[in-house]
C-alpha cells in the first residue's frame, strides 16, 4: 500500500549508475527532487514501485550496424546500433536497467514479435506511438522498411524476477526519425524518444 510507505524511505534508481541517489519527494508520488540523471525507478523501503521509463525485454534481439544481432541486455553504451528509417548508424550514449513490475506488452505481425513496456515507443504508420497506446488498426514498420497490419497486441505476463533494459542513441537532434533502433523486426524508439512522446512533442 503506498499510502502506508515512509516517504523518506523512498529514493529513486538510475539503471546501470553504481547505488541510488537520495531524493526528497516532498508528498509521495507528487514529485521527484533533485535528480541529476534522467530516473529509472522510484524505490520505496527497497522495492520498486512504479517504473519512470519504458523498456524492452532481456532477450530483445537488437539489430546492430552491419546486420548483426545482441541480445537487449548485452548492449552497452559504445555499440553501434542500425536506424532503419534513416538507414544510418548510430551510438548508444547510454543504456538503463532495472526490475519490472508490471506486465509487458506483446506487439508483432507475422513472426516477428516484440516484448515491451508500457511507455515503450512503437513507430507506426501515425508516428511514435506508446505500446499501451498501440490500436489494433494500427500498422507498425518492420525491418523491410514497410508497414505491417499488427498481429498480436496483447498483455505479456512477466516473469519472476523480470528485468527490462533501454538505450539512449546519440542524435544530432530530437527529430524522432533519429531515435529508432530496430528490435526482432519491428521499428522501435530509444529512450530519447520516450521522453518526447511523454513531453507531447
Amino acid at each position: 500500500d503506498q499510502a502506508m510507505l515512509d516517504p523518506t524511505l523512498c529514493r529513486v534508481g538510475l539503471g546501470r549508475t553504481p547505488g541510488f541517489e537520495n531524493t526528497d519527494l516532498g508528498v509521495l508520488g507528487e514529485r521527484l527532487i533533485g535528480i541529476g540523471e534522467q530516473p529509472t525507478y522510484l524505490l520505496c523501503n527497497n522495492t520498486p514501485i512504479l517504473r519512470l521509463q519504458g523498456c524492452f525485454a532481456p532477450e530483445s534481439r537488437i539489430t546492430l550496424a552491419g546486420g548483426k544481432v545482441k541480445r537487449a541486455d548485452m548492449i552497452r553504451s559504445g555499440d553501434v546500433l542500425w536506424n532503419p528509417v534513416t538507414r544510418n548508424s548510430q551510438r548508444v550514449l547510454r543504456t538503463t536497467a532495472g526490475p519490472e513490475i508490471e506486465a509487458l506488452i506483446e506487439i508483432g505481425y507475422g513472426a516477428s514479435i516484440v516484448h515491451v513496456t508500457t511507455g515503450h515507443p512503437i513507430w507506426t504508420a501515425r508516428g511514435p506511438v506508446r505500446a499501451d497506446a498501440l490500436r489494433h488498426d494500427d500498422r507498425i514498420m518492420g525491418s523491410d522498411g514497410g508497414f505491417h497490419s499488427i498481429g498480436v497486441l496483447k498483455s505479456f505476463p512477466r516473469t519472476e524476477g523480470q528485468w527490462v533494459y533501454n538505450f539512449e542513441l546519440e542524435a544530432q537532434d530530437d527529430l524522432p526519425v533519429n531515435r529508432l533502433l530496430l528490435s526482432n523486426g519491428i521499428v522501435n524508439g530509444d529512450l530519447g524518444l520516450q521522453r518526447l512522446l511523454e513531453s507531447g512533442q
